[in-house]
């Protein structure tokens, strides 16, 4: 249970770099869009960004991207959540 905690932590820890390393109108539309219980439709996205839906569609798939590859890459210099995740296979 405590290691369960530490590895949640670490990737929530992870997850609020990852946020803050996107430009602002990215860090919007990770959050409501991504994050939020209750997410926001491509069309209000649209609207509040005054961007296209296609074009928030786009920056969303972006945004998956550059998510995997964070966390591909915070994964792999963090011995404690390989270690946990290694027990857990």
């Amino acid at each position: 249970v405590v290691a369960e905690r530490q590895m949640s932590q670490l990737l929530r820890n992870s997850l609020d770099r990852f946020i803050e390393s996107l430009p602002e109108r990215e860090q919007i539309l990770f959050k409501e869009r991504m994050v939020s219980e209750d997410k926001a439709t491509l069309q209000d996205l649209s609207e509040k960004l005054s961007l296209s839906r296609e074009r928030v569609r786009q920056i969303e798939n972006r945004i998956k991207q550059k998510l995997k590859e964070f966390m591909i890459n915070e994964l792999s210099h963090s011995p404690e959540i390989m270690e946990e995740l290694k027990k857990e296979v």
